[in-house]
Parts: C-alpha cells; sequence; structure tokens
C-alpha cells in the first residue's frame, strides 16, 4: 500500500524490530518437563578484574572498579565478551521451548511477508524498485522490473558485493530515474557509505559519499545533485551526532568539494539536523533538534530553516537560510505546502499539536495563522493532506481515531477505529472522497479499510489472514495509580478464560522516553507469549507522548525517576490484582528501555522474577548522551550530576542482594549506546548477586543498535528472552504438537 506511514517504526523505539505477524496454536497441549537453563549456582561466570579509578564530580567521589571494560578493542575486554556470550548461549540455546518459539515465529512469519511482498518500495519513471532476500541469505538485494505488468525483473544492487556483512540500508531513485543513490552499511552500523548507480547498466558512478549516519541523500529536482547531511566522526568524543551540516554534492564531483549549506557550530554534540522538501522541492526545510525526538513528528526542542531553491529544476544555491524561529521550544513538521504557503504541525502553545499556516515569505511565528486549532482533550498523534483534506490521528486515551477537516479547518467528520489498534498507514483511496487506513492491534492481522468521507460508508479489507485463535483472548486497559497519584493507563492481553489467582507468567513491556508513543501491534513474539499462555502488559509510562508534551515532561532531567515509578506501579498493580506474583512477573526494555528495565531491578529487585535489558544504558555519568542532553541532562552540570546519579543502574548496584534472573544483550558495534554499558552493569550484577538467578550477557558482534543481522535476526533475539522469561517465571510450554502450516 503507498502513503507514507503515520506511526514511526520503533523509529527505532521500544522493540527495534519489524512490525509482524502473529502465532497461533488449534491444540494446546501440555509441556513433557524440559531441561531448562541452569541456575547460577551452575554456572562459573568469566574473571572479571577490578580497577582502583575514583572520579570525582563537584565534590562527590565515585568509584569505577570496571572502568577498563570500555576499552572496546582491548584484547582483553574482547576476550572477556567472548566469554560473557559463550557461557550466555550455552544456557539459552538449550531450552526446547526456545527451538518452539522459533518455529512459531518462522511460520507465521511467512503470512506476515506475502504481505509485504504486495507493494513496491518505489516506483519511478515506469519502474518498480523492491527490496527482496537472496535466495538462501539473510540479506536483502534491490530489484528492478517495469512496472506494466511485466513480471521479469533483474537485480540492481547486491550489497554483498562490497563484501561480507554489508547491506541494503536505505534506496532513493532520481526524479529522472537514471541514478540510484544508496547507503551501505557494514555489520548494521549507523555509519552508511552513500554510492550512485547507474539504473541503465547497473554501474557505479565514482561519487562516494562518507560521514553520513542511516539516511540517503535528497535529489535535486534536477538529479543533477544531491542534499545530505554530513557528520564529523570522532570515537574519543563519544557521541554521534558531531557537528551536523547540510551539504550539497554534484554529481561527477568529489566529495571535498561539495558547498556548505547549513552549519553547526565546531564541537557541537547536542543536535540532529534533518532535511525535507516542501512546494514540491522549491524550498528545502532544515530541521535542527534536539531532547528527544516525537518519532516521525519532530524533536522536541527544534529550529526550522526555509532555502528558497527557486522555481527552475536547477537549485539555486546562493540565497540564504532562513530561521523560522529563533528559540528551540517546540517541534514542526511541515504536513503539505503550496508555493510559498506551508502547512505545519506543531506543538507551539499548543501541547497537544495544532496545524498552522506559514507564509514562507514571512515566517515570524506572530504571522502564523491557525488551520486546525488544538483539541483540549485529543492528542493530535499524527496529520496528513490526502485529496484536498487534513486527515488527523489523534489519540483518546491511548486510542486512536481518525479526524477529516476542509482545507479551511472546518471538521468535516470523524472516523471510529477498532478498539485497541494502532493507525500504521494512511492514503487515498479510488476517488477523492475516499480515505484508506491500514491498522492492525495486539490480535488484529493488519487491515485496510476505506472510509467515504462524503458519505460515511466504509469497507473492510482483511489483508492476509492468521490461523491464531484470536477469539480465545482478550485485549484490554486498564488503569492503575503511580507514586504521585497520577493515573496510568496500561494494555493487557491474555486468554479470555484466565482466572485471577496470581497463577498466571506476565511480560511487562516498558519504555517511557522520547516522548514516544507505544501503541498496539501485531507481532510474532508477542503472541508467541500468549500462545503458551503468558499475559503480556504494556503501560503507557511518563517520558513517552501519550497524552501530548506534558506527559513527556513529567518525566526528564530530575523527574525521570517518575517513569521508573510508573514502572513499579504498573508491576504492584498487576500482582495487586490477582494477575500474577512477583516470583512470575518478567519485564522488558531495550534503549532506554534497557535503562528503564536495569534502573527498576536495582531499585526493586524483589519485585520480578526475571528480567530482559537490551541494549541498555547503565553509566550515566560516563555516557554524554549529546543530542538527548535536553531529555536526561549531563553529569558536567553540577544540577543534573545528582538526579542522573541516583537512578544510575550501574551506581545502585549493591552487593548482597538478590537480584531477578537478568539477560543483558549488546552489540559490538552498537554507534548509540557503546557495549561497555552492558559489560560494566554485567560485572556489577554477577559480583553482586547474593543467590542463585543467573546474570547472563549476550554479546552480538555485528547488528547495530537495532541488532540488524538479518530480516529474521530479531526473531533469534526475542526467543532468547521470551525462553529466558518463560523459564524463570515458571511458564510451561503449551504449543501444538505439530505447528499447522501456512
Amino acid at each position: 500500500m503507498a502513503g507514507s506511514p503515520v506511526i514511526g517504526p520503533s523509529q527505532f523505539i521500544c522493540r527495534m524490530t519489524r512490525t509482524t505477524a502473529a502465532l497461533a496454536v488449534v491444540v494446546v497441549l501440555a509441556c513433557n518437563e524440559r531441561e531448562g537453563p541452569a541456575s547460577s549456582a551452575a554456572l562459573s561466570y568469566p574473571v572479571t578484574r577490578t580497577v582502583a579509578v575514583v572520579d570525582t564530580y563537584h565534590g562527590t567521589p565515585v568509584t569505577d572498579p570496571y572502568r577498563w571494560l570500555e576499552q572496546l578493542d582491548a584484547p582483553e575486554v574482547r576476550e572477556w565478551a567472548a566469554a560473557q556470550h559463550t557461557l550466555a548461549r550455552s544456557v539459552l540455546r538449550q531450552d526446547a521451548f526456545r527451538d518452539r518459539l522459533i518455529q512459531r515465529m518462522q511460520h507465521y512469519g511467512k503470512a506476515w511477508d506475502q504481505f509485504e511482498d504486495d507493494a513496491p518500495d518505489a516506483v519511478v519513471q515506469g519502474f518498480e524498485y523492491r527490496r527482496r532476500p537472496a535466495p538462501g541469505a539473510a540479506y536483502q538485494r534491490l530489484h528492478i522490473r517495469k512496472a506494466d505488468g511485466d513480471d521479469s525483473s533483474r537485480v540492481l544492487i547486491d550489497p554483498r558485493d562490497f563484501g561480507d556483512g554489508r547491506s541494503l540500508a536505505r534506496f532513493q531513485v532520481s526524479p529522472d530515474g537514471r541514478y540510484v543513490a544508496y547507503a551501505i552499511s557494514n555489520g548494521g552500523s549507523e555509519w552508511v557509505e552513500t554510492r550512485f548507480r547507474r539504473v541503465s547498466d547497473g554501474v557505479d558512478l565514482p561519487d562516494v559519499l562518507t560521514g553520513m549516519l542511516g539516511g540517503v541523500p535528497l535529489w535535486s529536482r534536477d538529479s543533477r545533485g544531491v542534499f545530505y547531511v554530513h557528520h564529523r566522526r570522532d570515537a574519543e568524543r563519544r557521541v554521534m551526532f558531531l557537528e551536523p551540516a547540510v551539504r550539497y554534492h554534484a554529481i561527477g564531483g568529489e566529495q571535498s568539494a561539495d558547498r556548505m549549506l547549513f552549519a553547526t557550530p565546531p564541537g557541537s554534540v547536542e543536535s540532529v539536523v534533518q532535511i525535507s522538501y516542501a512546494s514540491d522541492g522549491r524550498y528545502l526545510v532544515v530541521s535542527e533538534g534536539s531532547g528527544a525526538v516525537w518519532g516521525s513528528f519532530s524533536w522536541v526542542l527544534s529550529r526550522m530553516h526555509l532555502m528558497d531553491l527557486g522555481e527552475k529544476p536547477t537549485p539555486t544555491l546562493a540565497n540564504p537560510l532562513r530561521a523560522i524561529t529563533s528559540d528551540k521550544i517546540a517541534g514542526y513538521q511541515v504536513i503539505a505546502s503550496d508555493g510559498p504557503t506551508l502547512y505545519v504541525l506543531t506543538d507551539r502553545a499548543a501541547p497537544r499539536k495544532r496545524l498552522v499556516m506559514i507564509d514562507a515569505r514571512d515566517p515570524a511565528p506572530d504571522q502564523w495563522q491557525d488551520v486546525v486549532l488544538e483539541d483540549e482533550t485529543l492528542v493530535l498523534h499524527a496529520m496528513r493532506r490526502i485529496n484536498g483534506r487534513f486527515v488527523g490521528v489523534y489519540l483518546r486515551d491511548v486510542q486512536p481515531l481518525i479526524r477529516v477537516f476542509s482545507t479551511d479547518g472546518r471538521l468535516v467528520r470523524s472516523f471510529e477505529l477498532p478498539s485497541f489498534s494502532n493507525v500504521m498507514e494512511l492514503d487515498g483511496g479510488e476517488s477523492t472522497s475516499e480515505l484508506v487506513a491500514l491498522t492492525a492491534s495486539f490480535l488484529q492481522p493488519p487491515t485496510q479499510t476505506t472510509f467515504d468521507v462524503v458519505s460515511g460508508a466504509t469497507r473492510v479489507k482483511p489483508l492476509f489472514s492468521s490461523d491464531f485463535h484470536t477469539a480465545s483472548y482478550r485485549t484490554t486497559q486498564e488503569s492503575y495509580t503511580s507514586k504521585d497519584g497520577t493515573r496510568v493507563p496500561m494494555f493487557l492481553v491474555h486468554r479470555k478464560d484466565i482466572a485471577l489467582d496470581g497463577s498466571h507468567a506476565v511480560l511487562m513491556h516498558g519504555y517511557g522516553a522520547s516522548g514516544t508513543v507505544m501503541l498496539p501491534e501485531f507481532s510474532e513474539d508477542v503472541l508467541a507469549w500468549l500462545e503458551a499462555g503468558g499475559v503480556f502488559a504494556m503501560p503507557s509510562l511518563r517520558g513517552g507522548g501519550e497524552f501530548g508534551r506534558a506527559w513527556y515532561e513529567a518525566a526528564i532531567m530530575s523527574r525521570k525517576q517518575t517513569t521508573i515509578d510508573d514502572f513499579i506501579a504498573a508491576a504492584e498493580w498487576l500482582i495487586a490484582s490477582g494477575y500474577t506474583t512477583s516470583q512470575r512477573l518478567a519485564i522488558r526494555g531495550a534503549s532506554n528501555g534497557g535503562q528503564l528495565v536495569s534502573a527498576t531491578i536495582t531499585q526493586r529487585p524483589d519485585l520480578f522474577g526475571a528480567a530482559i535489558a537490551e541494549v541498555p544504558i547503565t553509566d550515566n555519568l560516563r555516557y554524554d548522551r549529546g543530542r538527548h542532553r535536553g531529555q536526561f541532562g549531563h553529569a558536567s552540570d553540577s544540577t543534573q550530576f545528582e538526579s542522573l546519579l541516583s537512578y544510575s543502574p550501574l551506581h545502585r548496584v549493591k552487593p548482597g542482594t538478590c537480584y531477578p534472573a537478568t539477560l543483558i544483550t549488546t552489540v559490538m558495534n552498537d554507534d548509540r549506546v557503546p557495549s561497555w554499558h552492558a559489560f560494566k552493569f554485567t560485572a556489577a550484577l554477577q559480583a553482586a548477586q547474593s543467590c542463585q538467578k543467573p546474570v547472563l550477557l549476550r554479546v552480538e558482534d555485528v547488528g547495530g543498535h537495532a541488532g540488524d543481522r538479518g530480516p529474521d535476526s530479531w526473531m533469534e533475539d526475542a526467543a532468547d528472552a521470551y525462553a529466558f522469561a518463560a523459564h524463570h517465571v515458571g511458564l510451561k510450554l503449551r504449543l501444538t504438537e505439530t505447528p499447522p502450516t501456512p
């Protein structure tokens, strides 16, 4: 289905895996007793030496006995990490539950893959471009074929031509269809090398662009050059986004000759620069943001700049870049444009967002005109212009509602959506009065619904079927009271027939950062847990954006403990309500969610039976969050140091404590959260553990922060996590003896 997504992919948020299909079961059998992971009494951890390192922060001495583990290239550190991984793998991979989970996820993943195959990734100048797995391999190649129905295709780009472990990160076809700009990643690293390939004969041009993180460039309208964001790479600074700058590269020229259009100050680490077009390429939009990224919307602290490139296809690069605002207090996203008129979604003076009209010739905020006003109760989550109307996805208590507005901001019609669902995509229908929404939920496979704005009629089209027995399960949204009295909602998914007797294994997933909105998604791993008899819980923690900017700002800087308090309160509510007990409750989170899990078990180790902290941030003092300083702060600031230390997971580990069974994961080439966070936290937990619950560290060599080692590598990681949790909270294997075929 064409159209831009209105919900970002974990954007990398909490899961860092693609949204996928669910698992099903026809006949549920009791499991046979199985050999499970060994307890810590049977484990022999690698020897971890300590060093006498003491740092003084604003008069406070802080010891750092595992400082040596930060030297990731040192042979001793590599050997230690390899030994930890070998131990973890020997424990994790011996569980029969894990093997069955993999089988079930692969089974149902086939149905999702068939759905994904329906639409090309791009259609330009009569040709379709599709990324498809290489035969018998776990990486993707780029194929091209005519869009007139001819089934013949050829491989245009095979990333393994550049060496083993290379992958195709992104691509963009030039407007005239002659070239493809494509980004090659080494081992899933977000630092990419961008090249240019001629479509006609598959030959690369000599141009190679380095210093790019992730994204591909924007082609100029005349297809003779590209705009891109360059970063200086300096490992000693320990940050990703160092001195971002916008440059223009003329095809056929040297990168050293590229024209600088926008630059951040020397040594800058707090800005993320992004570029886009408005008015079909008439204006170059440069967004300079920091603090936290609101998914596909914007960074919470942004400044937007405009450059008029002129009306001709060849861009006018001599025009000045003009800042629309002088301050950085809000987020901005250009939704649509007509010549110099820009329609911008913003939360400036509107914490639940509004749509404003800006004249690019006079863009000062006091000249803005409201088009769609901020709603008094609903949160405007995403907006697009479709068929001459503004279509907004709103959240009402973390559940979506579609509202359609005329060009002057008049509400035309509202459309209710299935309960506990997620709008994955919005697009126009076959007629100008139609909207097409792609939705999914924990239990509902992706469904296409066509809404007629004039008549109000709807047509529902399931995009693929699943033999998961959805009728046997239910999703609810419950509310609990956090430590400070705030009402916090939480999604729960489980079998319909469960008794609230405390007997159930519960897996609670958490994030609560960066304004990220945690919404239901149809996913193999979650439903594998349900299929086996577990309960899945996902609270809407503060620090996220479920209720707008105020929900986010309630848990940043010195208030970050609020996210942890919300998570702990959710666990206590699940126990008090009879869903589970502390011994049968597992928690999981990644990245900022990994920090949440790590911090939570150091504050309430008695509350959980198992914990999975993936690519976690654990040392708040040694980690420069750079672009996220506006969300978390930095230890160099005396006013922020104390709060950072107060919840820093590494510094709260106490010897002689019985911690939950804990699985910590990391990747050696993680560009966002260096693996030494996981190393130091693992070493501290293993040394402090006073009971027989294991502390394991899984260390992958490649994959980057998102763990991208191939299209299905996430299944291997998820199976490790769920099988580990299942064993340590007592979830018995209840799966089909012979899985059905698709």
